[in-house]
Order: C-alpha cells, then sequence, then structure tokens
C-alpha cells in the first residue's frame, strides 16, 4: 500500500511539473534575478509583477490542494 502511494505521489509531481506555465514564486523569482544579474531586459517591477502572481497562484492552488485533500480525508474518516 505505501508502495502505491508513492508511485501515486511520483505520477502527481511529474505531471504537475509538465503544466504549462505552472509559476513556483521561489524558483521564478530566482530565475528573474540571475536574469537581471546577466543582462535580461526585465526590470524590478516586471520582477514583483511575476512574483505577485506566482504568489497568488501558489496560494489558490495549495488551498484547493489542502481542502481537497481534508475533504478525502474526512470522508474516509467518516466511512470507517
Amino acid at each position: 500500500m505505501a508502495f502505491g502511494r508513492h508511485v501515486s505521489g511520483l505520477k502527481l509531481g511529474f505531471l504537475r511539473a509538465l503544466i504549462a506555465g505552472a509559476n513556483h514564486a521561489i524558483v521564478s523569482t530566482i530565475e528573474l534575478v540571475f536574469g537581471m544579474r546577466l543582462g535580461a531586459d526585465v526590470d524590478v517591477s516586471q520582477l514583483l509583477a511575476n512574483l505577485g502572481v506566482a504568489v497568488g497562484g501558489n496560494l489558490v492552488g495549495g488551498l484547493m490542494f489542502v481542502t481537497f485533500v481534508r475533504f478525502v480525508q474526512a470522508a474516509e474518516g467518516a466511512g470507517a
């Protein structure tokens, strides 16, 4: 049973990595800062705008995911 959960988690992680436009707040900010340091045509306002979108998306997605997981756990607990 535990092996199946690990495989399922790996599959979901892999699919998550393939989603187009997936933007992690920390990763994208670090990429933009390094790009700015290496001469990319990005200014601080664009960096902050991207950070705001990424944090908002991470917040909404995280809340939805946690709510879904808690709902499933509660449904399994009620059925036992």
